[in-house]
């Protein structure tokens, strides 16, 4: 039983230690057209996982959260009535 305990204890360790490694960094920003008019209900999303996604507030901006170890990623902005803009996002880029 307490061989059992043990090896249970570890597991629970371990994926405490990999929650921990796993941490997360946002992306902000404020999507503006070519004229810099902000662009409420922009959808944002990430190109590999388009589950995590954001839209844009009145005034443009918008907040991912997303996996730091995941980056670089590939945001995209999408929005009626204009093409998908795909954009790149490094850690540390604006």
């Amino acid at each position: 039983m307490e061989k059992l305990y043990q090896t249970l204890l570890g597991l629970c360790l371990l994926l405490l230690a990999n929650q921990a490694s796993a941490q997360s960094t946002s992306i902000s920003g404020t999507v503006k057209d070519s004229s810099g008019t902000v662009l409420p209900g922009v959808t944002v999303s990430l190109k590999t996982n388009p589950s995590t996604a954001s839209v844009t507030n009145a005034d443009g901006q918008f907040t991912l959260n997303v996996v730091s170890s995941t980056m670089p990623v590939t945001v995209v902005f999408s929005f009626v009535g204009y093409s998908p803009k795909e954009m790149p996002i490094t850690p540390g880029s604006n």
